[in-house]
């Protein structure tokens, strides 16, 4: 006669529960909303101060084109003694 096999599961491992972390709660943080306010310059104190830039950047403009060379050697000339001559 044939004996009938039976197969047995392996044992369930137990169940070890992990160690509860805490989980910090947040309490809400109650701020008081501020109102700012900007305060836009008169206009017209921003179109001075805008025409008074324009003439500066000119002006640079103006000195950069100058030509310095005859300022310049006569500084040298005067700094010179004339024995060099």
């Amino acid at each position: 006669s044939a004996a009938l096999a039976t197969t047995i599961p392996p044992p369930i491992p137990p169940f070890i529960p992990l160690p509860q972390q805490s989980i910090p709660i947040l309490t809400p943080t109650i701020t008081k909303a501020t109102i700012s306010t900007i305060t836009l310059p008169d206009s017209s104190n921003l179109t001075a101060i805008h025409q008074r830039a324009s003439d500066l950047e000119k002006e640079v403009k103006e000195l950069k084109n100058i030509d310095h060379s005859s300022a310049l050697l006569a500084s040298v000339k005067s700094e010179v003694p004339t024995i060099v001559k």
